[in-house]
């Protein structure tokens, strides 16, 4: 339940101050509610995602000569391909709150405002191009995994409310009130560590000048 904060005003404008109080609640309402809405969509999309979620219409292919291992056709034959895809044409397909992600991401042109992957492995352009698709949904896939979190169940809900019941209701005791060294181990430091009055008289006994034994009684 959200607090409603009223401010003291004059007659005339309690009602006023009311009505104000009451749309700003409204409005955290109506947004709480809509991340939630958002959060469990984007949880349906995510349990849905496969190899048809991200269309190839969108996706911008073009071919250029690889460097890379290949045999006679390296330098020769346009194999290496590069993939495009804009953000405006995949929003429409993937969760608005994967966006931020695939932004930060390795593959983000920023100029541009699309995500490139290459891929020159094979010697057959289609079979790089389908590998450039494969990482496309790769990414998209793990950006979606770090950003929505999975719903939590009745029982890890439990266990946690029993676990803060436990730790906030805990007795003070020495344990958990000095974390580190145990109260043995303090006292056998102190024990073994030299006082003040211990170290003068060793000090004392060592500059004491002893009586000579003369051999003669």
């Amino acid at each position: 339940m959200l607090p409603l904060r009223v401010a003291r005003s004059s007659p005339g404008g309690s009602a006023s101050a009311v009505l104000r109080a009451l749309r700003h609640v409204s409005s955290r309402v109506s947004r709480v509610q809509a991340g939630e809405d958002e959060l469990a969509q984007a949880r349906q999309w995510l349990a849905k995602f496969g190899k048809d979620t991200i269309p190839q219409s969108i996706c911008e292919v073009s071919y250029s000569r690889s460097s890379g291992p290949g045999g006679q056709n390296v330098n020769k034959v346009n194999s290496k391909a590069t993939m495009r895809v804009k953000l405006d044409d995949l929003q429409t397909h993937v969760p608005r709150l994967i966006i931020p992600t695939l932004q930060s991401s390795r593959f983000f042109a920023k100029r541009s405002d699309c995500l490139v992957f290459q891929a020159d492995e094979e010697r057959n352009a289609t079979e790089n191009a389908a590998t450039c698709f494969r990482r496309l949904k790769q990414a998209i896939s793990e950006a979606a995994k770090m950003v929505i979190p999975g719903e939590t169940s009745a029982e890890q809900k439990e266990r946690v409310k029993r676990l803060y019941v436990l730790v906030t209701h805990a007795p003070e005791t020495p344990s958990n009130r000095r974390p580190g060294i145990s109260p043995r181990k303090v006292e056998r430091r102190r024990r073994r560590r030299p006082t003040r009055r211990r170290r003068v008289t060793a000090r004392n006994h060592s500059e004491k000048i002893r009586p000579l034994r003369w051999p003669f009684a």
